[in-house]
């Protein structure tokens, strides 16, 4: 459905919020219309970033990533990557409800993927033979557990206007896809012909 349709449908602006939560126990919400939005979860005001158009692909999401983050060390990539090319329409970051898994152009994947190795690694946590479709996974029995979750490396992706989407914990990041076997949940975009 369109944006343009769905605000029609709800009477309301075209103006929709999404909140994700970081344990898949948990449900996100889906706001329509101004705000102020609120996180039900914490009671805190939500961090705003504004959808980027990109007329090559009306349909779809983008949003305005300025950097990547593991463990407080940035990721080294191009970062024009990030950026919609005018001509084409290539380039940006998508954000999708559809896509299974966070895919990522496969030069950022690659310097993505290696830093979280080796923030994981650095934390103790030892890698074991990978689950496809994922190349980084990882031996549950290696990562400390405390009260409030797993102890894994934090991924922050800053965004405009001085907000940012920190992934703490492996909801976001890891999934357990076999016993004692957590997969990093990012792969790189050529491995699936829908992106």
């Amino acid at each position: 459905m369109e944006r343009t349709e769905m605000s029609l449908m709800l009477d309301s602006d075209r103006i929709v919020a999404v909140a994700v939560f970081l344990s898949s126990s948990s449900e996100g919400t889906l706001y329509f219309g101004d705000g102020a939005y609120t996180n039900q979860q914490f009671r805190q005001p939500l961090a705003y970033t504004p959808l980027i158009a990109n007329s090559y692909f009306p349909s779809d999401y983008f949003v305005d990533v300025k950097y990547i983050e593991i463990g407080n060390a940035n990721v080294t990539y191009n970062k024009g990557l990030l950026s919609i090319n005018k001509k084409n329409g290539i380039g940006g970051t998508k954000f999708s409800t559809l896509v299974p898994y966070t895919t990522m152009e496969t030069s950022i994947y690659e310097a993505f993927t290696s830093l979280y190795i080796k923030r994981a690694k650095a934390m103790g946590i030892s890698m074991v033979s990978p689950v496809a479709p994922f190349s980084a996974c990882f031996n549950a029995s290696t990562i400390e557990s405390r009260p409030d979750g797993l102890v894994v490396p934090t991924v922050v992706r800053g965004l405009r206007n001085d907000a940012y989407w920190q992934m703490t914990g492996p909801a976001n990041s890891l999934k357990l896809v076999k016993d004692n076997v957590y997969s990093f949940l990012f792969i790189p975009r050529i491995l699936i012909s829908f992106c």
